[in-house]
């Protein structure tokens, strides 16, 4: 299961985008949407093995199955609901697991991905030197003013 959702995650691109996957033939669009949902069923079914059951909750991990899940908490619009999903299962595999719970604890940001919504918004997020992520503003020529209500 590990290895089947790892093969599908490095195949499978996310679409941010909805319009990107209307513009593939329809007999291709169909094929990437059922093998997006058996990716989210694979989730699924890391989060069922692993409840309540620490002798899988540690083969996961050693399989590298938590970098896996933790790499499905972002929104994929082929499937809106797996980062959810992700969620479920990371529960599943965190759960009265200690060494589980520490190697998720170790890991390390690498970087920030930066999101073209946020960065339309204004809002850029940086990593620092000591792996602290932080979310800044960046300054905009548009002023706004805004008067205090002062409750009379």
């Amino acid at each position: 299961v590990i290895a089947l959702l790892g093969l599908l995650s490095q195949n499978l691109p996310r679409i941010e985008k909805a319009s990107t996957a209307s513009t593939l033939p329809e007999t291709e669009s169909g094929l990437i949407k059922r093998l997006f949902m058996f990716k989210c069923s694979l989730i699924q079914i890391i989060g069922n093995i692993s409840h309540n059951n620490t002798a899988a909750q540690n083969l996961i991990r050693e399989l590298h199955g938590l970098a896996l899940v933790l790499d499905h908490m972002r929104i994929d619009d082929n499937h809106p609901f797996i980062k959810e999903y992700a969620v479920v299962a990371l529960r599943s595999l965190l759960e009265n697991n200690p060494t589980s719970q520490a190697y998720v604890s170790d890991m390390e940001a690498k970087g920030v991905v930066q999101d073209p919504k946020l960065a339309s918004a204004g809002i850029q997020a940086s990593l620092d030197s000591s792996g602290h992520i932080s979310v800044k503003r960046e300054a905009s020529t548009n002023t706004f003013n805004v008067k205090e209500n002062s409750g009379t």
